[in-house]
């Protein structure tokens, strides 16, 4: 801004009496070319906007875990400063946990303690 100003006096005390509202000119269409990239940026956070390249990142790392048949639901979005995802699977199917009958074995004698 301040090469704004020096061009500006330059022009002016060179004779160029519209140099002043031309460098001004410019540096209000490059303050408002920078405005516009930011409301964008800051719309997206605002509507929790995440970047698709990271969604299919994070779809393909879960898919990637053994036992994980298909990736039902993915969702990320911002929770402050810090990404919060969350995710719904289909795994593949284990054996029936074995029941407490099926698992005992069978009791040996005890001694009692006081050796009768």
């Amino acid at each position: 801004m301040c090469l704004g100003v020096v061009l500006g006096a330059i022009g002016v005390a060179a004779g160029w009496q519209q140099a002043d509202p031309v460098i001004e000119l410019i540096i209000a269409v490059a303050i408002l070319t920078v405005l516009r990239s930011e409301v964008r940026q800051v719309g997206a956070r605002l509507m929790d906007a995440v970047d698709t390249g990271l969604v299919t990142q994070a779809r393909a790392a879960v898919a990637f875990v053994d036992g994980v048949r298909s990736v039902d639901e993915l969702g990320i979005r911002w929770l402050g400063h810090q990404l919060r995802a969350e995710v719904a699977v289909t795994v593949e199917s284990a054996a029936p946990a074995p029941t407490p009958a099926a698992t005992s074995t069978p009791s040996s004698p005890r001694s009692s303690p006081s050796g009768a």
